[in-house]
């Protein structure tokens, strides 16, 4: 049986490679994202439906899938940065440009994407999740201190006896 050498495979979503950078994967659920925007392009492109409704389905479909994943990232400032562009560039087609005088328009600023979204960009949409995660680890550890301290409580109560507090194989 031959086993064939990869440097690289897709594994529950996620692209594994043997160096553990995160630049392919980056790039991955950026192009992933991208599909899913395109795929979607009928929806966006239509004057019927009004930006309210197109941020929705920005912030609900198309972001929670570039960011898959996102809790075993380290943040280095080129991800952020290619994050960032993919969430402005999506922002762009949505919002469109700017009518600036009569006759010429023009492309709105990062400054002005972020007033009219409240600063709900992309990167902050990250720190909201890692923060989420952390705070349901710190619960987790405290439930587990809990059970641990109730354990040990229960254990000296009842003289140590009916607790397993020995190991399971004997050291002779």
């Amino acid at each position: 049986m031959q086993i064939d050498q990869v440097s690289s495979f897709s594994y529950f979503g996620t692209v594994v490679n043997g160096n553990n950078k995160l630049e392919e994967k980056i790039r991955e659920r950026i192009a992933k994202g991208n599909k899913t925007f395109f795929s979607n392009r009928t929806i966006f492109r239509s004057i019927l439906v009004c930006r309210k409704y197109k941020l929705k389905l920005y912030w609900s479909v198309i972001r929670p899938v570039v960011v898959y994943g996102c809790e075993a990232w380290v943040f280095e400032e080129s991800i952020i940065q290619r994050l960032s562009v993919f969430g402005r560039k999506i922002l762009r087609k949505i919002f469109g440009p700017t009518k600036k005088d009569i006759g010429t328009w023009r492309i709105k600023t990062n400054k002005e994407f972020y007033e009219v979204i409240n600063h709900r960009n992309i990167i902050n949409y990250l720190s909201q999740v890692i923060n989420q995660l952390d705070a349901q680890n710190f619960c987790f550890m405290i439930s587990l201190f809990h059970a641990s301290t109730f354990f040990e409580h229960m254990c000296s109560s009842s003289g140590g006896q009916n607790c397993i507090t020995q190991p399971l194989v004997s050291s002779h």
